[in-house]
């Protein structure tokens, strides 16, 4: 199977290097960075997802603080 998809990936390995020496080479590099379109609609998809959660629990998380 990997190597039916071998050359089929939508991300360009030339391409990603360049990205990533341009990053790493950043007066203040990311601590994360996505490589191409899937993995930034991924991981905007997981945010998204994960702040509504936070969301529907935020009042009752708040119940944990120290009464005023």
């Amino acid at each position: 199977m990997l190597r039916e998809l071998n050359g089929k990936q939508p991300v360009d390995p030339a391409r990603a290097a360049c990205a990533i020496v341009e990053a790493v080479e950043a007066d203040e590099p990311p601590l994360h960075l996505p490589l191409g379109h899937l993995a930034l609609e991924h991981i905007r998809n997981e945010f998204s997802d994960r702040l509504g959660k936070l969301d529907t629990w935020r009042q009752l998380s708040a119940t944990a603080d120290f009464a005023s």
